[in-house]
């Protein structure tokens, strides 16, 4: 993940063209309703209303604290979300995913596909246990040049009407998680359907981390908007160490139409902080003002595991992402990667286990690495440097 990361700091300050080798095709033949909306307004809310413990904190007002019980009722998406890096053939047709497949012995995988450049990987299938279907894509692979320019591409770009009908016109979005959105639109959407009429289920679960997180929040949305022919279905998503999607109206309308929406980040996670809240980039005539801003949701894992749920969007208030990392020198690269609590799960390519129960001596040196790493760039600035040179030069 170190070259996505890095690369993330260049985004920021670069305005990168668009490779011709990008360009797709955004499917035009969508099988959905399209409501007319010509005034400019704001969709009305989802009728789907919020349920359980998605409930729980969706109308706080001030920072709350996250009971442990309530992080383990999102472990589920975290382990699928982790999923979602295995190659398509460690998840369909043979359910063989590391400690995802031990955890979740029940899964039905129906589909996976992408090559994790440019198509990431993503899954479908359905899960008994809580009578759920469910989408999961996958995060940037670092190996990938594909995927890194999906993550620099931060220009902003209107949604497609075809895919997301009846939205307000002043609605942008990241223009390289729009793209790779689009690539795998419809045959997730054809999936689900084909899902639910099999399963008879009444609700669907979506996940991933990073760019995975950046495509489940647009599939939520997409989901939403496009099953008007089963309205008694429950879409939920979380979303780990999530960018920035859109500007201000983007989060508005997502808030409205996807109540049962969480996104978890840890403390210091530098990735959360990309795109910038407010961007100003300028060349001689050519002017860049970009604004984005992160949805309702927010659940912060600060040190010691402690969780926290913040109000509102993207608010920097005191223990919370906004005031956590101000700037990308505050952030901490290794942190992106977990552990999620309560299990301490590991995201990541590196962290695809082959094999359940990998407790190995190789898994515990990594994790130990990762710790060591994090611990260090946890120090403040000046301590930081002053270790480093220690560390290299013995003074």
């Amino acid at each position: 993940m170190l070259p996505f990361v890095l690369l993330i700091h260049i985004a920021c300050i670069t305005v990168m063209a668009r490779p011709a080798n990008m360009e797709v095709d955004i499917p035009k033949n969508l099988d959905v309703d399209i409501p007319k909306n010509t005034n400019g307004e704001r969709p009305k809310p989802s009728n789907r209303a919020p349920d359980d413990y998605f409930d729980t904190f969706n109308e706080i007002t001030s920072v709350t604290p996250v009971p442990a019980r309530d992080m383990e009722r999102f472990e589920v998406f975290g382990l699928f979300a982790k999923a979602a890096y295995c190659p398509p053939e460690m998840i369909y047709p043979v359910w063989k995913c590391g400690i995802s497949t031990e955890r979740l012995p029940t899964f039905k995988p129906s589909m996976a596909d992408g090559d994790g450049g440019e198509v990431q990987r993503f899954f479908t299938g359905h899960w008994p246990d809580e009578e759920a279907i469910i989408v999961a894509h996958q995060g940037t692979d670092p190996l990938e040049l594909n995927a890194i320019l999906t993550d620099l591409k931060f220009t902003p770009k209107p949604l497609d009407s075809q895919l997301f009908p009846g939205l307000p016109e002043d609605i942008l979005v990241h223009h390289g998680f729009s793209e790779a959105h689009s690539r795998t639109a419809k045959q997730i959407l054809d999936e689900v359907k084909r899902l639910l009429q099999k399963t008879k289920y009444k609700k669907v679960y979506i996940t991933g981390h990073s760019l995975g997180g950046a495509l489940a929040s647009l599939e939520a949305l997409f989901l939403t908007l496009n099953l008007k022919d089963h309205p008694d279905v429950s879409i939920k998503a979380v979303t780990y160490g999530m960018p920035r999607v859109g500007n201000q109206a983007f989060a508005d309308a997502f808030d409205k139409l996807v109540p049962n929406y969480k996104r978890i980040n840890r403390h210091r996670d530098i990735v959360p902080a990309v795109p910038p809240r407010n961007f100003h980039a300028g060349l001689g005539p050519l002017q860049l003002d970009v604004e984005f801003v992160h949805m309702k949701g927010e659940i912060h894992i600060l040190e010691n595991d402690r969780a926290v749920a913040c109000p509102g969007q993207d608010q920097n208030l005191p223990e919370c992402h906004a005031y956590d990392v101000p700037t990308l020198l505050d952030g901490n690269l290794f942190h992106h990667l977990g552990p999620y609590p309560p299990s301490g799960i590991r995201m990541g390519g590196p962290f695809c286990e082959t094999v359940a129960n990998a407790a190995s001596v190789l898994s515990e040196i990594r994790d130990t690495a990762l710790d060591a790493g994090a611990q260090i760039f946890d120090l403040p600035h000046n301590k930081w440097v002053v270790t480093v040179k220690e560390f290299l030069f013995g003074f």
